[in-house]
C-alpha cells in the first residue's frame, strides 16, 4: 500500500507545522493561568469551617501544579495516554464528562452553524439585489 503511506506522509506534512504552533500556544495559556491573580485559591480553601491545617493540605494538593513545565509535560504524557485528568469542580473524570456532553455540544454547533451560514447567506443575497437594483 504505497499509496496510503504518500498520502499520510503528505498529510503529516501539511498538520506538523499546524501543530507546533497550537503545542506553544496551549503552553502560553498554561502558563498565564498559573501567573493569574488567585491561581492558587479554590472555593475549598474560602470555607469558614475549615482550620488552618485543612486549608494547608489543600495547597499541599495542589503544590504539583506550580511548576508550569513539569506540570505541562506531565499533562501531555497522561493526554496521550487517555487520561484527562479529574475535574476539580465535579470530581469526575475528564473524559467521561467529555463523553457526556459530546453529542449536545455537536448538536448546538452544528444549529450555530447551520443558523450563521443561513444569515451569512440571506445578507450576501440580499447585498447583491440592492446592488444590482442600485441601491
Amino acid at each position: 500500500m504505497p499509496g496510503v503511506k504518500i498520502i499520510a506522509r503528505n498529510i503529516a506534512r501539511h498538520v506538523s507545522p499546524l501543530s507546533r504552533p497550537s503545542c506553544s500556544e496551549g503552553f502560553l495559556a498554561a502558563t498565564l493561568v498559573r501567573l493569574a491573580p488567585g491561581f492558587d485559591v479554590d472555593e475549598e480553601q474560602l470555607d469558614p469551617h475549615l482550620n488552618a491545617e485543612s486549608v494547608q493540605a489543600l495547597r499541599q494538593a495542589r503544590l504539583e501544579q506550580h511548576n508550569i513545565f513539569a506540570f505541562y509535560f506531565y499533562s501531555l504524557q497522561r493526554a496521550a495516554d487517555g487520561d484527562l485528568g479529574t475535574s476539580t469542580s465535579l470530581g469526575q473524570p475528564v473524559s467521561r464528562l467529555l463523553r457526556e456532553r459530546a453529542p449536545l455540544t455537536l448538536r448546538l454547533v452544528g444549529i450555530g452553524l447551520l443558523l450563521s451560514w443561513a444569515v451569512a447567506m440571506a445578507l450576501a443575497l440580499s447585498a447583491r439585489v440592492a446592488a444590482r437594483d442600485g441601491l
